[in-house]
């Protein structure tokens, strides 16, 4: 899934539910990548459009908290979740169109980020998250720099980098745990040095100086007959 946003030089996105600037080129590029396609948004972003009317020739879904809310010529869900379920009915990308708490509460589920960023610093009340602080986002490209009268800004596209490639150990998802003897066990082939206690259930962190193990991984035990 693909979210598209717009953003000044600290990431804000609007104030009190406007954009702060108006850039054709952005319009159109908007306009040009959306058509045909599925947009996720929330109540508040769908009523800063003209006459508060869907976009046209998309799947419009509105995330609302009210149970009695309906639109015309869009389809009304009540959670994140319904939404996302909402968008696999129909053909097309998905994107995200905002505002904020839709943009924060959806993005772990974006893997492409399409941000057109503006040279400019305004008074802002709304924020997209920084990208370029997050070490789960590279920005992969970027497009020359675009003029409107006096403001200059470019279009970028983030990508989602997996976290092994950022140097951040994934979670392990399956930890196989065969006892090796009375001090030390196997977990997926490396070996972990570990004591006993009392406590029903002990936390064993990995030593830091162990090698071939992933340091973010533990073993968890509720029965001291194991070890």
């Amino acid at each position: 899934m693909k979210l598209i946003v717009a953003v000044d030089k600290n990431w804000a996105i609007g104030k009190n539910n406007r954009l702060m600037w108006s850039i054709p080129a952005d319009m159109k590029f908007f306009r040009e990548t959306t058509k045909g396609n599925i947009v996720i948004m929330g109540r508040k972003t769908l009523e800063s459009f003209p006459q508060s009317q869907p976009l046209k020739n998309r799947v419009n879904i509105v995330i609302s908290k009210n149970p009695d809310y309906k639109v015309k010529d869009a389809v009304v869900v009540h959670s994140v979740e319904e939404a996302l379920e909402e968008a696999k009915k129909y053909e097309g990308e998905t994107f995200v169109i905002g505002g904020e708490s839709i943009y924060r509460a959806m993005l772990k589920y974006c893997d492409t980020a399409l941000v057109t960023k503006i040279d400019h610093a305004y008074d802002a009340d709304t924020y997209f998250p920084s990208l370029d602080e997050d070490p789960e986002w590279k920005m992969t490209k970027i497009s020359e720099e675009q003029t409107c009268f006096d403001l200059e800004y470019y279009f970028t596209v983030y990508e989602r980098i997996p976290l092994s490639i950022t140097g951040i150990p994934p979670p392990p998802t399956v930890i196989t745990i065969v006892p090796l003897s009375a001090n030390c066990l196997t977990v997926s082939n490396s070996t972990i040095l570990i004591g006993c206690g009392d406590a029903t259930t002990l936390l064993y962190p990995l030593p830091a100086s162990s090698t071939n193990v992933n340091p973010f991984s533990f073993a968890i035990f509720s029965d001291s007959s194991f070890v």
